[in-house]
């Protein structure tokens, strides 16, 4: 933001223009008397100590100096302001199961890689929303608060893994519950993602549910995996499957 803290002295530009025609007609004048005083042969003897090509550079250093000066008067000044704007995009937490059968490979690579690529396409496609990350297994852990730092949230994503949350289960209530509880006062649309492989082990998930509906929350499940269940493939230290 550019600004004039006294803008008022601004005005004594006008002087410019002005001292410009004055000396363009003191020129004039001048040349017209030194033809009346004498021939144009002699000027060059009369004058010899004078130079027009130093004299138009020391007037216009002598404006440009004025034009510094006024502009200094003036005080420009470059800045940021701070303003209060309202948000107007949406608020969301995703909740994603990080238990240990989303390594299932009946999507590639696995269920819990599929979902964190999904989940970095949506954050990478965001302008202006807010978006909190919580992961649940047998308890339910913000990995990261609501934001708009986009790459700070790929980040902390990309971390996550199935020993993220040590505690064994499904717990979608708890997930859910958390998120309820971590929205702001803000006026905005809020929404919940729940994307998860299975079922609530661990709460009451109607409960949960219900106190979302009731402070305008909107929940969306995205479910991932077969119906028919696969196994869990263990790897060793090698990465070779057992």
């Amino acid at each position: 933001m550019f600004r004039f803290a006294n803008p008022e002295y601004l005005i004594a530009l006008w002087l410019i223009p002005v001292l410009i025609v004055l000396y363009i007609l003191f020129n004039r004048n001048r040349k017209r008397l030194l033809e009346k005083f004498a021939d144009k042969d002699l000027h060059k003897f009369i004058m010899y100590s004078f130079s027009s090509a130093k004299s138009k550079l020391k007037f216009g250093l002598i404006l440009a100096s004025l034009t510094l000066l006024i502009l200094a008067f003036a005080n420009p000044q470059v800045g940021t302001k701070m303003q209060e704007v309202k948000q107007t995009g949406i608020d969301v937490y995703i909740a994603l199961d990080v238990s240990r059968s989303m390594a299932a490979e009946d999507i590639k690579p696995n269920r819990l890689e599929k979902a964190k690529y999904q989940i970095s396409n949506l954050i990478q496609k965001l302008r202006g929303d807010r978006i909190g990350l919580i992961i649940f297994s047998g308890d339910a852990y913000i990995q990261f608060p609501l934001t708009t730092d986009y790459s700070a949230a790929n980040l902390f994503l990309s971390a996550v893994d199935f020993n993220s949350v040590p505690q064994p289960g499904t717990a979608i209530a708890s997930a859910i519950k958390m998120a309820v509880e971590s929205f702001d006062s803000a006026a905005t649309d809020k929404a919940i993602i729940v994307i998860t492989d299975g079922e609530d082990h661990e709460g009451d998930i109607d409960a949960a549910v219900e106190e979302a509906t009731d402070k305008d929350i909107k929940i969306y499940t995205i479910g991932l995996g077969s119906p028919d269940g696969v196994p869990i493939p263990v790897y060793d230290n090698r990465g070779n499957e057992t």
